[in-house]
């Protein structure tokens, strides 16, 4: 997005939140949610909890949804959304905290949502939280994700206007890391005592969930990051052995989680080894624009940037080795992609969770040695034994398919 398009976004959003503020605030419905809420998005289902609708939803909810953003947590939640809403029969409702989508962004993501992601009708309505009057429904069933979103309903139910446990919690990380400790972590750790039913995106996440917050969650909603198996399989069919290797590094400098800096380190820190060992190299970077990386050694670093979803899948058949740092407990896509797909990673380790993987996955301590070490050993087995084909039985290992927690979790609400 260009910084036209976000200043624009902006304002329309601070014009929407204002109508909605005006609107709103002689409600009883926003005056009991301004009791309990402890964040500005507390107060963002106060339009929709304050009109009734004549048929329920499956209402969605997302910080934001459009096109440049149909990456793996995103095209989760829609997935989630899809799932439930055939399952069901009723018809999928997708709010976001922001400007909401265009109308561009509304035809791409319905044609996901139609095409691989499985929505069995034709009925989806999309736009902000902010402007939606459409209504709520004693029957609604919700599907809250990030953790601003988690706290809207939790809001709602604690001022008894939405019933908690009509609430899917779908977590994809632990969301109070990506926080200093303030008001936002500890309303982003509140959000697990909402007394939601809660999807939980892999087992390291249930175990940390488990330890750090006190939340038990059955195995049986528990479900495997959700690979695109089919690009993956293509990504290892176009993999071809070379003298050169081909290293990636998944560079995010505005994620802190994604640690950028010590990734950087462990790269440059990685050089000296890979000429002392005669392993060439070429280096490219995906995932933001990021400050030139030092230390490369004379190695020209191609930056990609944000890339599409076709495009990513492009590249990691491409790269042979893919650095690719995750500070929070879920195991995060990139490097579990690149292993699925026949190539290698390195990663670093969080509580013992990623370290048996796969053979192909270096996880260790984080530290800039420790990875660079890691790095260099991963360079030298693919130069030495090429790629691997794709690696169905390593996606098996990771967990049961999302389907199979949907339907759990929809078993328990009593649909």
């Amino acid at each position: 997005m260009s910084r036209i398009s976000a200043a624009t976004d902006s304002l329309r959003l601070g014009a929407l939140r204002r109508a909605h503020t005006r609107r709103t605030a002689a409600s009883p419905v926003a005056q009991e949610l301004a009791l309990h809420a402890t964040h500005s998005s507390g107060l963002a289902l106060a339009d929709v909890l304050g009109h009734a609708s004549r048929a329920p939803h499956v209402t969605l909810l997302l910080p934001t949804a459009s096109k440049e953003g149909l990456f793996a947590g995103v095209r989760t939640a829609l997935r989630t959304g899809a799932l439930v809403s055939t399952a069901t029969g009723v018809p999928l409702r997708i709010l976001t905290m922001d400007a909401g989508p265009g109308a561009a962004d509304r035809a791409a993501l319905r044609r996901e949502l139609r095409g691989e992601l499985g929505l069995g009708h034709e009925s989806v309505h999309m736009g902000p939280v902010w402007d939606e009057r459409g209504g709520a429904h004693p029957d609604d069933l919700w599907i809250v994700t990030y953790w601003t979103t988690a706290h809207a309903a939790q809001t709602a139910s604690q001022a008894a206007l939405l019933d908690a446990r009509r609430v899917l919690h779908l977590v994809q990380d632990h969301e109070p890391s990506f926080f200093a400790a303030s008001g936002e972590s500890a309303t982003a750790s509140a959000v697990h005592r909402a007394g939601f039913r809660t999807l939980v995106n892999s087992r390291p996440l249930q175990a940390h969930l488990a330890r750090h917050e006190g939340l038990v969650v059955d195995d049986r909603a528990v479900f495997r990051p959700a690979l695109d198996e089919r690009r993956l399989a293509r990504a290892a069919a176009r993999r071809r052995p070379s003298d050169t290797v081909r290293l990636g590094f998944y560079a995010r400098p505005g994620k802190p989680r994604n640690a950028f800096a010590l990734g950087a380190a462990a790269l440059a820190q990685a050089m000296p080894d890979l000429r002392a060992h005669g392993v060439a190299v070429d280096v490219l970077t995906m995932g933001s624009r990021h400050p030139a990386l030092v230390g490369t050694g004379g190695v020209d670093v191609r930056c990609l940037g944000r890339v599409s979803w076709d495009g990513y899948f492009d590249v990691l058949a491409d790269v042979d080795v893919l650095l690719s740092l995750q500070m929070t407990p879920h195991p995060s896509h990139p490097p579990l992609d690149a292993v699925a797909s026949g190539g290698r990673a390195v990663t670093n380790d969080v509580h013992g969770t990623r370290t048996s993987l796969s053979t192909r996955l270096g996880a260790t301590s984080a530290d800039a040695p420790a990875l660079a070490r890691a790095l260099v050993a991963a360079a030298r087995s693919a130069r030495d034994e090429g790629p691997a084909p794709y690696d169905d039985g390593f996606v098996r290992s990771l967990g049961a398919p999302l389907a199979n927690a949907v339907d759990h979790v929809l078993a328990e609400v009593g649909t």
